[in-house]
């Protein structure tokens, strides 16, 4: 039961991901093209904005809309632990499983956002969809050591015997 309701918590976690990413386009008049489930580079759901009339000098725009998921997702976060839901582990491990891979560092909105400002790539579509530009110009640079090594303190605190929760609390 408890391995049934933590997928039912990540996929709604999941839902409430990408539906932050179509409200907040929808607030700051960025078109959505296409919301769907693509295998590449690994299966995963994605809200891919039609960028053709958007306007660059509010580039900062784009990035609102990047991190817009992980953000609904950490403020989910921050409510539980506030009003303490994490005695129900289901939820604890449904959102450590859904940051873990939302912050990964070989293909996530992080990846897409930081290979785009580092590397003066304004072609969101481009970047979003061809794992190997972010292989050729993001992965194994100093960029990525740091965010990988990032990423490794998250997993480590999250599930290491529910350290965060013991921390916390």
């Amino acid at each position: 039961m408890f391995l049934v309701l933590t997928t039912v918590v990540f996929f709604v976690l999941i839902f409430f991901h990408e539906l932050s990413h179509i409200v907040t386009a929808k607030s700051l008049k960025i078109k959505v093209y296409k919301v769907g489930f693509d295998f590449k580079p690994y299966p995963h759901f994605y809200v891919w904005p039609s960028l053709e009339h958007f306007d660059y000098r509010k580039k900062n725009n784009i990035y609102y809309f990047i991190f817009s998921g992980t953000f609904s997702t950490i403020l989910f976060f921050i409510f539980l632990l506030i009003f303490s839901f994490f005695h129900l582990k289901f939820l604890y491990y449904g959102i450590c499983i859904q940051l873990t891979i939302e912050t990964n560092p070989f293909f996530s909105d992080f990846t897409i956002a930081i290979t785009s400002m580092f590397y003066g790539k304004s072609d969101f579509k481009n970047i979003s969809k061809n794992q190997n530009y972010l292989n050729n110009q993001y992965i194994f640079t100093k960029y990525w050591y740091i965010h990988f090594f990032l990423w490794m303190v998250l997993i480590v605190v999250f599930f290491s015997k529910n350290m965060l929760i013991r921390v916390v609390l």
